[in-house]
């Protein structure tokens, strides 16, 4: 099972050191891991001013794959 790397990026750079690794069956199941990330951020306060932040889903060669901001995230 492929492992997708996780990170909290605003512009340019990466906002959180923490970054999340999962093993997941494919792209459409670390898209709906990206999407439970962010409603869980944002539930926490973790990310107060979030209209600007996104995370980035990587491959496990650090690829960027997909881009989901947490503005899209309801």
């Amino acid at each position: 099972m492929p492992i997708y790397q996780f990170v909290v990026r605003s512009g340019d750079h990466e906002d959180d050191p923490d970054v999340r690794w999962s093993h997941l069956p494919d792209e459409g199941a670390a898209r709906r891991y990206g999407h439970l990330l962010i409603k869980d951020f944002k539930s926490s306060g973790r990310y107060p001013d979030s209209s600007r932040l996104y995370v980035v889903v990587k491959d496990e060669m650090g690829n960027p794959l997909i881009s989901i901001p947490f503005q899209d995230i309801v």
